[in-house]
C-alpha cells in the first residue's frame, strides 16, 4: 500500500513536471516568435529609412542643379550685357 501511494505520488510529480516543461516550451516559443517579428519590423524600418535618405539626396541634388543652372544663367547674362 505504501509503495502504491509513493508510485502515485511520483506519477503526479512527473505529470506536474511535464506540464511545467510544456509551459516553459510555450513561453520560449512565444518569445522566439516575438523576437522574429521585431527583427522583421526593424528590417522594414531600416529599408524604409534607407530609401527615404536616397530619395531626399536625389531631391536635394535636383534642387542644387536647378539653383546652379540659375546662378550660371544670371552670371552669363551679367557678362553678356557688359
Amino acid at each position: 500500500m505504501k509503495l502504491l501511494d509513493e508510485m502515485n505520488s511520483l506519477k503526479e510529480l512527473l505529470a506536474t513536471y511535464e506540464r511545467s516543461i510544456e509551459r516553459k516550451d510555450q513561453v520560449i516559443s512565444n518569445l522566439t516568435n516575438a523576437l522574429q517579428k521585431q527583427k522583421d519590423r526593424t528590417e522594414v524600418v531600416k529599408t524604409f529609412c534607407e530609401w527615404k535618405m536616397r530619395h531626399n539626396d536625389l531631391k536635394r541634388e535636383v534642387c542644387l542643379k536647378k539653383k546652379s543652372h540659375s546662378i550660371i544663367s544670371e552670371v552669363l547674362k551679367l557678362y553678356s550685357v557688359a
